[in-house]
């Protein structure tokens, strides 16, 4: 992650993006995108 850059992920943003990642249903382009922001704001990508 480029420095400056912060990403805040709120409980009930967290559980929404949860919820796109736990649907078999979800086209796979969004579980990856939400994986990417529940990590990144978790401070675990880059």
């Amino acid at each position: 992650m480029r420095a400056g850059i912060s990403v805040t992920v709120t409980a009930a943003d967290h559980r929404r993006l949860a919820g796109i990642t736990g649907d078999r249903n979800s086209p796979q382009k969004h579980v990856w995108r939400a994986e990417i922001v529940l990590l990144s704001g978790d401070g675990s990508a880059g």
